[in-house]
Parts: structure tokens; C-alpha cells; sequence
């Protein structure tokens, strides 16, 4: 996931990636200059949203993806006798525990511009992407591309507006009736 300054005026770009799912690609224009560091929305505003939404998906098995696989009823019989009461994705609680902010196994870098965030649980990958023996249930995604434009947008105002830029972002937007 990062942030990048494209195009005339510093036009603010956010691009976010996830394994098995078209990217998220937001342009933002007149947000460029609000701010040179992004790591305060990264860790305050977008990690804690994309987790909270990961951790839904996981607990309603699939709900924001579209529902996950019932197991075999092999794989699922012998699961109940080994594992009684554990959801789908769930046996020990690895993968589960790296998806809570700093939780073992979990994933997140940060610079200025560029986020990471994810599980470094080594078979995470075989149920984001599915297998030949084993379907796709895909726990880590992406909402929309207006959620978090909505975001980069209302994070860049404030920036803006504690920077004393109220009048200027006024001017600059394109209605004339401003953007604060």
C-alpha cells in the first residue's frame, strides 16, 4: 500500500494491493502538499479500519467476500473431534492472533509514503489464494475505493486545516464553495 505524488499540483494517488483482488487506486487532487509524511493516517486511521475489517471477515467466515467453503465433510468430521468448536480458518489461532495489531505473526512496515500490513503465518497464503485440494477463502480485502478515499480525503483536510491552509483549500477547490 502506498502513497505517491503524481501529476501537476502534487495530485495524491493511494494504491492498495491485496493478494487476490484488483487494487484499490484513488486519486485525490489538491492534497499533495497537505502533508509530507503519511504514517500518522497509516497507523491511527487505515491499518486499524483494514484490520477491523479482516477481523469481521474472518469472524462471519467470508461475510464481506462472499461466504467461504463448508470444509469436506471429512476434513470437517475430523476437525470436530480434534479441534471441537473452532471456525473454519481456526485450529490453533495463529493466523487469527497475526491478525490483531501486533499480534505474533503479524505483518506492519511503514515509511513516509508506503504502508505493509498483513501475516507472515506461512500457510495464510494458501487459504488467500486457495488450492488445487483446498477452496479459496480469502480473508485479507479491500472495501472500496470511495471508503478509502473518504479517508485520505478527510485526513488530508485536517492536516490542512491545523497547517492554517483553511483559505487556501477554499480557494483551491474547483465549485468555488470550497472543500472545508
Amino acid at each position: 500500500m502506498g502513497i505517491s505524488r503524481t501529476g501537476p499540483g502534487g495530485a495524491v494517488r493511494l494504491r492498495l494491493a491485496v493478494e487476490g483482488q484488483r487494487d484499490v487506486d484513488v486519486s485525490l487532487e489538491r492534497f499533495g502538499e497537505l502533508t509530507k509524511d503519511w504514517r500518522p493516517f497509516f497507523r491511527e486511521d487505515l491499518a486499524p479500519k483494514i484490520l477491523d475489517d479482516v477481523q469481521r471477515n474472518v469472524e462471519t467466515e467470508g461475510g464481506f467476500v462472499g461466504r467461504w467453503a463448508a470444509l469436506s465433510p471429512e476434513y470437517r468430521t475430523w476437525k470436530s473431534r480434534h479441534y471441537p468448536g473452532k471456525p473454519i480458518l481456526e485450529r490453533r489461532g495463529a493466523l487469527k492472533a497475526s491478525l490483531q495489531p501486533g499480534g505474533p505473526g503479524a505483518v506492519y512496515r511503514d515509511t513516509d509514503t508506503t504502508m505493509e500490513l498483513g501475516t507472515s503465518v506461512s500457510y495464510a497464503r494458501f487459504h488467500q489464494r486457495g488450492t488445487p485440494r483446498m477452496p479459496q477463502r480469502r480473508f485479507l480485502f479491500l472495501v472500496s475505493e470511495q471508503t478509502y478515499g473518504r479517508m485520505v480525503q478527510r485526513w488530508a483536510l485536517a492536516q490542512g486545516r491545523a497547517a492554517g491552509l483553511g483559505a487556501a483549500l477554499r480557494r483551491a477547490s474547483p465549485s468555488g464553495s470550497g472543500l472545508l
